[in-house]
Formats: C-alpha cells, sequence, structure tokens
C-alpha cells in the first residue's frame, strides 16, 4: 500500500478495473468542485463510493468478505492522519491511499486541479484493458445500481445522481426506443454504424460479407434468428449500444431493436396461450472484481441491466458461458439464478426453437427490467447471486408511459425526456431530426424550435437563439399558424409562464437587446404584452422595457414601466427585491432630471 499526494502533471485518463476507489470528505468542497471529483471518479474508476463520514466508512472496510483492494482518496477531510492509522491495519486490502492536500486556491480545489491528479493517478495504477466486442464470453455485464452513492463507469451521472425518478425516465425512453416503427430507409443508420464497427473492430472481410448479405435480405421476422447468430455478433452490436447509454446511438439501432422487441412480444403471447411458463433462469459471466464488489455491495438493492438479458433454463449451459470455478486476467466466475414472478410487463420468452444456436435454451429479456438481489452466496470456485424482479418501468410509473401515449410523437417523447434529465445535446439532437419533418403541425414546430433557442441560449449561444426565436416569430406570423394555445415550456426569466407566444416575443427582445437593436427590442417586448399571459408575465416584460429605456437615458419612460411592473407582483414575490431596485433606480433618475 502506498501513501502519496498527487502531483498534477498533464497526462491521459486511463480507466481502472482492477481496483475500486473510495472518496472520503469532509463535505467542505464547494459544489462545482465536488461535481468534478464524482466526474472524475466515474471516468477513472469502473465502480467507487464516496462517504462524508468516517463511521460509514469503517464499516464499509470491514466486512466479511471484500472482492476487490481500495483505492482510497482523501480531501478537505479535518483529520486524515486519523484515517491513515486506521487504514494501516488493513492495509491488505488496499492498493493506494491518496491525499488531496495541494494547489489550494482561496482554500478550495479548482475543477483543473482535480482532473489532473486523476490524470495522474490512473497513470499510477496498473491498469487493465477491456474490449467489450471482441471476446462475448468475458465480456462484464453492465449494469445499473438504483442508488445515489455509486455509479457505474460509462453511465451519466445525471442519471443516478439526481435519483429515482431520472433513473426510471432512462429506462422508460428506452420503451420508447423499443416501440419506433421504421421503414426500409430507416435502416442505413443502422446499416451504417454496423460496417463501420466491423471495419474498425474486426477488420474480417469474411464477416463484413456476412453483413452486406444480411442487409440484402433483411426479413423483421427473422429477428431472434439474425440476434443468435455468432458469426453476424449483432447481439454485442446491439448491446454495445445499450451500453453507452447515448440515446443517439441507440436510435440508430431503432429499426432492429423494434423488429427484436415485437417478436419477443408474439412470442410471449404464444407462450401464454400455450400454458408454456418456467419460473428458475440461469446466467453465467465473467466478472471483473469490481463489477462482483458492486453486486455485493447492493444485495437487498435493485438493478438493471442495460440492453437485452440473455439467460438459460439450463444451469449447466449458464456453467459454460461463466466459466465455472475458472478465473482468467482478472476475471471471476458469476453466477445470476433467476427466479420469476409477475412483476413483468415487458416481453421475454424461450427463443430457442428459432435460435441458430438451440442447444442453449435461452430465454431473451427486453431491456427495462428492474431486478432485486436477493441474496449472494459464494464458494472458491464460484460466486451466485439470486435475483427475481422487482418490477419494470412500465409497472413503477404508468404515468410516464401514459404521457408517451398521449404524445404521438416518439421523437419528441425521447428529446423532452433528454431535456428533462439534463442532456441537452442529445436532446437538441432529436428537436433538429424532428425539424426535418415537414408533417409536423406548427404547434409542435414552434414548441420544438422553442426547446432548440432556450438550448441555445444556456449554452451561452444568444445568435443561434436568436435565429430560432425569429424563426418561431415568422410562423406567428403566417397565415397557417391559428393556434395559441398553452404550453408548459418556462421561458429563459420566468418560472410561471404558461403561454408560449408571450415567452418567445420577451425572450427575442432580450436578445435583440444583447445585439444592441434596441428598436427590434422594443417592438418584441410591446408585442409580448399583446399575447395571453400571467401577471407575473406582464411584469417580467414591463420590467425589461424598464431597463432597456434606463439604459438609453429615458428615465420617465423607465419608471413608468417599472412601476407598472411593481403593481403586478406582492412584496412576497421573489422577483420584488429586484423589481423595486430598478424602480427606485428609474426614480431617482427621474426626478432629478426634473
Amino acid at each position: 500500500m502506498s501513501n502519496q499526494n498527487l502531483s498534477n502533471d498533464k497526462v491521459q485518463i486511463k480507466r481502472i478495473e482492477k481496483c475500486m476507489g473510495i472518496w472520503l470528505h469532509g463535505n467542505r468542497m464547494p459544489l462545482p468542485e465536488q461535481n468534478q471529483m464524482k466526474l472524475s471518479l466515474n471516468t477513472t474508476f469502473a465502480y467507487y463510493k464516496i462517504f462524508d463520514n468516517l463511521e460509514p466508512f469503517i464499516a464499509y472496510i470491514n466486512p466479511l468478505y471484500l472482492a476487490t483492494k481500495i483505492i482510497l482518496i482523501i480531501s478537505d477531510y479535518p483529520e486524515p492522519q486519523t484515517v491513515i492509522n486506521l487504514c494501516e491495519t488493513k492495509q491488505e486490502i488496499f492498493e493506494a491511499i491518496y491525499i488531496l492536500t495541494e494547489i489550494k486556491i482561496e482554500n478550495y480545489f479548482t475543477t483543473k486541479y482535480i482532473t489532473d491528479l486523476f490524470k495522474q493517478l490512473s497513470q499510477n495504477i496498473t491498469t487493465s484493458v477491456i474490449d467489450d466486442l471482441v471476446d462475448d464470453t468475458y465480456q462484464p455485464l453492465l449494469i445499473r445500481n438504483i442508488s445515489e452513492d455509486s455509479y457505474m463507469q460509462r453511465t451519466p451521472i445525471h442519471i443516478l445522481d439526481q435519483g429515482f425518478d431520472k433513473f426510471l425516465r432512462y429506462v422508460t425512453m428506452l420503451g420508447i426506443i423499443c416501440q419506433i416503427t421504421s421503414t426500409k430507409e430507416d435502416r442505413f443508420d443502422m446499416w451504417h454504424v454496423w460496417r463501420r464497427l466491423y471495419l474498425e473492430d474486426n477488420h474480417n472481410h469474411e464477416q463484413l460479407s456476412r453483413v452486406e448479405d444480411l442487409i440484402e435480405k433483411y426479413d423483421e421476422k427473422d429477428a431472434v434468428t439474425y440476434y443468435t447468430n455468432p458469426s453476424l455478433s449483432l447481439s454485442r452490436v446491439i448491446n454495445r449500444a445499450f451500453h453507452t447509454e447515448s440515446m443517439e446511438y441507440i436510435y440508430k439501432f431503432r429499426s432492429f431493436i423494434h423488429d427484436l422487441y415485437k417478436q419477443l412480444e408474439n412470442l410471449r403471447a404464444s407462450e401464454q396461450s400455450a400454458s408454456r411458463s418456467f419460473t428458475k433462469l440461469y446466467r453465467g459471466k465473467m466478472f471483473t472484481y469490481c463489477r462482483l464488489q458492486e453486486l455485493i455491495d447492493n444485495v437487498n438493492g435493485s438493478i438493471v441491466c442495460n440492453g437485452f438479458l440473455s439467460t438459460t433454463t439450463d444451469s449447466n449451459v449458464a456453467d459454460i458461458f461463466g466459466g465455472k470455478g475458472g478465473k482468467k486476467d482478472g476475471y471471476i466466475s458469476v453466477q445470476l439464478v433467476i427466479t420469476l414472478n409477475s412483476n413483468i410487463a415487458c416481453p421475454f420468452a424461450n427463443i430457442s426453437e428459432l435460435s441458430t444456436i438451440q442447444s442453449e435454451q435461452e430465454i431473451l429479456f427486453a431491456p427495462g427490467i428492474i431486478w432485486r438481489i436477493d441474496s449472494w452466496e459464494c464458494t472458491d470456485e464460484l460466486h451466485t447471486f439470486h435475483l427475481s424482479p422487482l418490477a419494470d418501468h412500465k409497472s413503477l410509473r404508468p404515468e410516464l408511459i401514459r404521457m408517451y401515449k398521449i404524445n404521438e410523437i416518439p421523437l419528441l417523447a425521447l428529446a423532452d425526456s433528454l431535456r428533462r434529465i439534463g442532456d441537452d445535446k442529445q436532446a437538441e439532437y432529436f428537436y433538429e431530426k424532428l425539424l426535418a419533418d415537414k408533417s409536423l403541425t406548427n404547434d409542435i414546430r414552434t414548441k420544438v424550435l422553442y426547446e432548440i433557442a432556450i438550448i441555445q441560449k444556456e449554452r451561452g449561444n444568444y445568435f443561434g437563439a436568436l435565429r430560432y426565436f425569429d424563426d418561431i416569430a415568422k410562423l406567428f406570423e403566417s397565415n397557417t399558424f391559428v393556434s395559441d394555445q398553452n404550453s408548459s415550456m418556462q421561458p429563459i426569466y420566468t418560472d410561471e409562464n404558461k403561454n408560449i407566444s408571450i415567452a418567445v416575443h420577451n425572450n427575442r427582445g432580450i436578445l435583440k437587446a444583447k445585439y444592441n437593436d434596441y428598436q427590434k427590442a422594443i417592438e418584441c417586448f410591446k408585442q409580448a404584452l399583446l399575447m395571453n399571459g400571467s401577471p407575473v408575465d406582464k411584469a417580467l416584460v414591463y420590467n425589461n422595457l424598464g431597463v432597456l429605456y434606463y439604459e438609453k437615458g429615458r428615465y420617465k419612460l423607465s419608471y413608468d414601466y417599472h412601476s407598472k411592473a411593481a403593481k403586478l407582483i406582492g412584496e412576497t414575490h421573489s422577483f420584488w427585491p429586484e423589481f423595486k431596485r430598478n424602480f427606485d433606480r428609474a426614480e431617482r433618475r427621474y426626478r432629478n432630471q426634473r
């Protein structure tokens, strides 16, 4: 075990698979730096945990079984030497201890300092490289923890860091992807990505020829057969897409995902009508010690598999896939034993009759099922985890599904969900795809343009935001636009607006003013006042006009508009202090001018 301070030399981060990370801190670091620590931990470690108190940390490092060694990082902790002395008594479980004590600015770590430290840390630890595509036998099963203090590599922090609801929104989005129908032309995205993966990963022109042959003869009714054909490696390609948790990437495979999902639904319906059932299933995999530790830590907790989950009715088949009794290059045998119940709404079915390898007796599950880890047992040869379905996104959050069914535009549902979880880059990708649809109603097109404009504004691209707001204004001015329906969207400077028209004109005015086009800004604000809106909406526009006229030295007009703004809201409103300051300032100038 080494005990050292980190330097900030600029090196590249390598992913650490052989050890888990633990960050012990005193909860005195500002929020931006805490977020940077979490991001760096997520980038550097396959698995990690965070403690801001010594007692739970001590309880964690004193289990009956700890599968992996620990890299401990201590920061802003009042008595780090006490922690080090404690760790010295259990030094066999620690790979290294790092103390973040250098290069402080105003007693806080800068985000750049944290990033550089983790780059150095990753160089100090021997890493193991895992190719998720080439060797499926030892491909780790990616899981998602439903908790707030541990994270998986390749999972966006915002999904787990913000709690269970955002996690459910993610698996709901997977459900939307599974339901999207597509045409032959829509499959172009998938074929393009698939070709590129084969060229980049395999350089195997014989297999690439098989892919080209499939593209030519593809039949949606044979999705299961394609999925189980090892010469195509389609199962690995599809699940690799799921593992990225990038909706943009997953969407490229929407055509096949939909076909496979629908075939599972049909097979399941046939099984139920024929009263064929199975209650116990098995899955064998070789796990890294970090992944094993994560499962151990989540006994009695819940996980979900990213992508389609393959299981078997034959435990001997699971033993073969899991390498029972074996250890290889940092991997260890793990078997999942699944006991089924009635909590599954997502489709699953016995696909062995359609599989290219019928002897595997494969039961395939669609994405989105949440599993409870009921228990764990281990021997020298094998770790066994007993799982049961807790529920899936359909049964846990039916209101989300109802919302998406009401909305008949799946791309809009995806984009809105991504926006809600903070993934604006991917949300904008789907909004832009929607704009290419000439059949969109003006109401929907206006909403999409508005969302992109807000994303651009929040990104600091005011010129881009203004361009989209201007596009909305053109829709308002067109003879074909007759709707002025309420919207749940929020404008830039209000949290109570329910009408998109007043928000658009108000925000156009703000952006016009940023580019010193004051006359256009005034026109936009006055146009906003003609729209329907709440008293707070109107007050915000009056306030903006007051600010604009104040900056132009028109203090009488500034005073008049600030007066109107102040009269529309009460003294208890959150905007009141700002409005009152603006009013007082304009009044002083106006009185002095007289």
